[in-house]
C-alpha cells in the first residue's frame, strides 16, 4: 500500500463509521510485485481534468503546473501535484526494469535443489522405460498413464491469436482438470504469463497430483514467408528453407526460456507475451514439435533436398530418413541441445504427426492427398545422454477422418476387447505394429456441435452428438488407446 485516503470526519462521524465497521482509512494506491513484474492499482479516477492547455505536448509543461498548482486549491490540482509525479516515477522504473533477458547461463541452484538423476551433465525426471511413460518421485521412478487434455489458445468470444484467456480461466480450469482425474495439459504453443503462474500455483497446492506438461513448439503455416514463397497455390516452400526454419528454431528458445520463467516477449500481433517468471520446468513431461503437417509441405522438401543425406547432432541422429525428417531431427536436436546447454536439463521428446502421414500405406482411402507421403519417426534416433531419456511418437488419430478409417474392409470386420465392431482399435492396432518407439495418442475424441462433417460407422462421427454422447464416445476410444498400446 502506497497511499490511503482520510475522511476529514467530526468525531461523531468516526463514532457512526466505526460502528458500522468501516474504517477510517482505505487504500488509494496499491503496489503489487511478482518477480520482475510491478502492478499499481488506483483506487479512484485520478485522471479527470477539465482543462488541457493547447500545448500540453512541451516537455516543461508538467514541472510548471506541478509548481503552479501546488498553490491552488482547484479540484485539478491534485493531477498535477500527485498523479503526474507518481507517473513519472512509476514510467521511469518500469522503462528500467523492462529489459528482461533469457538467461544466458546454466541453472545450478535449480539443478542442484531437485536431486533428480543425472545422464551426463543433465538432469532429467522424467524418462521412457519400454512402452511406459516414467516420473521420478520422491527418489524413485514411477510408471504414469498420461490422462490428458488438450489446451489450445481459443476462449468463446475471441479468436486464439488474441491470447484473451485470463489467469482465472487457466486456475478455475485446472481445478476442474484435476477433479476429472486427467493428469496431464497439453499446449501447442506459448501461452500468457498467466497459464504458467496458475500451473505453477496449482501444483505447489496439490503436490501429490501435480499436472504435468507438454509443451509443444508451433511451426506457423500463415507467415509471410511460408505463404508467398509458394511455387503454385498448392506446394509451400521446403521446410529447410532458411524462412521456415530461423523462426521455428527461435520459436522453440523462446518456450524453453518461458517454462524456465526467465523471459520477456514482446507484444506481437497474434501471439502471446509479457513477462514470464513462473519456473514450471519441473512439470514438463516431454516436448512435442510442430503442427500437422502439410502434405505438400513435406513432399516438396524431399523432393528439392533429396540428397540431404543423415542428420547427425548432439543428441539426434538419422537413419535412411528422407529430407522431411532430417529436418525435423535438426529441430529437436536443437530443443534439446539449448535446454541442455542453457538449464542443464533433457527431457523426452517428439513431433506432431496424424494419420494424413502417417508412415502406413490405405488403399481405401480416396483422397489421394490424405495418403500422399509418410513421416517415419522410426528413422530418428537419439544418441549419447539422450538414450537414457527416450523419445515417443505423437499422433492426431480421430475415428472419423480421414475416410479410409470408414473404408478398409479390414477396420470394418475387426472385433475389438469387447467383442464389438471398432475401426478405431483396427487401425491403432495397425500403427502400433509399424512403429519400433511408443506412441502417444496426442488429440482423440468427437465434438458435440449442432453440424456434422464426417461420419463413422459405429456412431463417432464428427459433430451432431449430445454432450453424454460425447462423453460415453471418448471414454470408449481412450479405452481402446490404452488396449492397443
Amino acid at each position: 500500500m502506497l497511499a490511503t485516503y482520510d475522511w476529514p470526519l467530526t468525531s461523531l462521524g468516526e463514532e457512526v463509521l466505526s460502528e458500522k465497521g468501516i474504517p477510517l482509512q482505505f487504500d488509494a494506491v496499491i503496489h503489487q510485485q511478482e518477480g520482475p513484474s510491478d502492478r499499481y492499482y488506483f483506487a479512484g479516477d485520478y485522471v479527470d481534468v477539465s482543462e488541457i492547455p493547447s500545448f500540453y505536448q512541451y516537455k516543461w509543461l508538467a514541472k510548471l503546473q506541478t509548481w503552479r498548482k501546488g498553490f491552488s486549491k482547484e479540484e485539478s490540482a491534485f493531477f498535477w501535484t500527485t498523479y503526474v509525479p507518481m507517473m513519472e516515477v512509476i514510467i521511469d522504473r518500469a522503462g528500467k526494469e523492462i529489459e528482461y533477458d533469457p538467461v544466458t547461463e546454466t541453472e545450478t541452484t535449480l539443478i542442484e535443489a531437485n536431486d533428480y538423476p543425472t545422464t551426463g551433465d543433465m538432469n532429467y525426471n522424467y524418462r521412457i522405460s519400454s512402452d511406459q511413460y516414467e516420473v521420478y518421485v520422491d527418489g524413485k521412478w514411477q510408471e504414469m498413464t498420461i490422462k490428458g487434455v488438450n489446451m489450445g489458445m481459443g476462449k468463446p468470444g475471441s479468436f486464439p491469436g488474441e491470447a484473451m484467456i485470463r489467469e482465472e480461466d487457466y486456475k478455475r480450469w485446472f481445478k476442474q482438470i484435476g477433479e476429472m482425474g486427467a493428469n496431464t495439459i497439453r499446449v501447442y504453443t506459448v501461452h500468457p504469463p498467466g497459464f504458467y503462474r496458475a500451473l505453477k500455483e496449482y501444483n505447489e497446492a496439490h503436490p501429490d497430483q501435480p499436472l504435468y506438461l507438454f509443451h509443444g513448439a508451433w511451426f506457423n503455416e500463415e507467415s509471410d514467408f511460408y505463404v508467398e514463397n509458394r511455387e503454385n497455390p498448392d506446394i509451400p516452400p521446403p521446410a529447410i528453407e532458411e524462412g521456415n526454419t530461423i523462426p521455428f528454431q527461435e520459436e522453440m528458445k523462446t518456450i524453453i526460456d518461458v517454462i524456465h520463467g526467465e523471459t520477456f516477449i514482446d507484444q506481437t500481433r497474434g501471439h502471446a507475451y509479457g513477462i514470464y517468471d513462473a519456473d514450471v520446468s519441473d512439470y514438463v513431461i516431454g516436448w512435442i514439435i510442430g503442427i500437422e503437417w502439410e502434405p505438400d509441405f513435406v513432399v516438396n522438401t524431399n523432393e528439392v533436398y533429396s540428397d540431404l543425406g543423415e542428420y547427425d547432432g548432439r543428441f539426434v541422429k538419422t537413419e535412411n530418413a528422407e529430407a522431411f525428417e532430417y529436418w525435423l531431427a535438426e529441430q529437436m536436436d536443437l530443443m534439446l541441445s539449448y535446454e541442455a546447454e542453457h538449464y542443464g536439463y533433457v527431457r523426452p521428446v517428439s513431433f506432431t504427426n496424424w494419420v494424413t502421414t502417417d508412415l502406413l500405406t490405405h488403399p481405401a482411402e480416396p483422397n489421394e492427398d490424405e495418403d500422399k507421403v509418410g513421416i517415419d519417426p522410426n528413422v530418428i534416433k537419439l544418441k549419447d545422454e539422450m538414450e537414457e531419456v527416450g523419445q515417443f511418437a505423437s499422433y492426431h488419430v480421430y475415428p472419423y477422418y480421414p475416410d479410409f478409417l470408414n473404408f478398409e474392409e479390414r477396420y470394418l470386420n475387426y472385433i475389438d476387447h469387447r467383442g464389438q465392431p471398432n475401426n478405431y482399435a483396427a487401425y491403432l492396432e495397425d500403427l502400433h505394429e509399424v512403429h519400433e518407439i511408443p506412441i502417444l495418442i496426442a488429440e482423440f475424441g468427437v465434438p458435440s456441435t449442432r453440424g456434422k462433417t464426417h461420419n463413422n460407422p459405429n456412431g463417432w462421427n464428427q459433430g451432431h452428438l449430445t454432450e453424454d454422447e460425447q462423453g460415453e464416445i471418448v471414454v470408449s476410444l481412450f479405452e481402446d488407446i490404452l488396449h492397443e498400446g
